[in-house]
């Protein structure tokens, strides 16, 4: 199996107002790059391509101080279709994505779809290395990718924000993590563009930290949040039902938490977060990890003072 190293450049609307045209495709894919990789992060080849846009034609004032090219350079390149064809040709058939972030997968399934060319296939497996680099060297703090190769000391010989020098990077900080093949793979992440359509699809991932667990569409956020599956805790290491400390209480919008604790393995965090659809609908996405005692105190902190907040609110008579 090889591993692609993509990176999308894209480019926006450049003013109020824009065309129902281009409300549909918010970011339109103007350059393609990528390294393909063995399975030991050696480099077999590359691949470069400019795509002449048809939607968002003239660059946008932040993504214009960005790029190291204008309009008259993508004027010149190829057509998304052709473009699409020419890449996925390269690859090949045994392959799985890497990208630097979690957004470029989903990108290239809504241009495809503007195009109305074939998605990519259900579910959708790849590596984020901006995730597994945060993991690995900060535990939750998300570096920009320039971040990531000065702390890592790699040589800094191309330009940032062009594709494939940015796919160039984000390979030589895979190489540079020199993670184990084991603990690589425990990393893999599902893109969102397309979810589970049933019960039956839905999905869960068994990470190194914990695991992951990928519903189904909700019409609501209460019936997503309510859902007893989703509200469901169990420790990753033994199986076991463990002892709720914390019920699910939501501290945000979209985010919830609770605490278990495990008579084996000690105290979980439980996390939900609320995705919402373009049709108005939410999926969830709750993950169990194992707690550390600051993590802990935070979330405990955190309950008590959205409590004595509602407390406050109801002895003024606000709520």
């Amino acid at each position: 199996m090889n591993y692609i190293v993509l990176d999308l450049e894209w480019n926006q609307a450049s003013y109020e107002g824009s065309s129902k045209k281009k409300k549909i495709l918010s970011y339109e894919i103007i350059e393609i790059g990528a390294v393909k990789l063995n399975e030991r992060y050696q480099k077999i080849s590359e691949f470069q391509c400019f795509i002449k846009p048809v939607v968002h034609k003239k660059l946008q004032a932040h993504v214009r101080e960005l790029l190291a090219y204008d309009e008259k350079k993508l004027a010149e390149g190829l057509t998304f279709s052709k473009a699409i064809d020419t890449f996925f040709e390269w690859c090949g058939e045994n392959y799985v994505f890497c990208t630097w972030g979690t957004e470029d997968l989903t990108q290239l399934q809504r241009n495809l779809e503007y195009h109305k060319l074939k998605t990519l296939d259900f579910p959708l497996y790849y590596y984020d290395i901006q995730g597994i680099f945060a993991h690995n060297y900060h535990k939750q703090d998300v570096l920009a990718l320039y971040k990531a190769v000065e702390e890592l000391e790699l040589p800094q010989d191309y330009e940032y924000h062009m594709a494939l020098n940015d796919a160039r990077y984000t390979a030589m900080i895979m190489g540079k993590m020199n993670l184990s093949k084991k603990n690589f793979l425990s990393y893999t992440s599902l893109d969102y563009y397309k979810i589970p359509s049933n019960s039956k699809e839905e999905i869960s991932l068994l990470h190194l930290e914990g695991t992951e667990y990928i519903t189904r569409e909700f019409q609501t956020k209460k019936e997503a949040a309510s859902d007893r599956k989703v509200r469901k805790i169990q420790c990753f290491l033994c199986q076991q039902m463990p002892n709720k400390r914390l019920r699910w209480f939501q501290s945000s919008p979209t985010v919830y938490y609770a605490l278990a604790q495990c008579k084996t393995h000690g105290m979980l965090l439980g996390k939900l977060k609320l995705k919402s659809r373009e049709n108005g609908g939410y999926f969830v996405v709750r993950t169990v990890t194992l707690a550390e005692d600051e993590v802990v105190n935070r979330v405990l902190q955190r309950y008590q003072e959205l409590k004595e907040k509602s407390e406050s609110k109801q002895d003024t008579g606000t709520m």
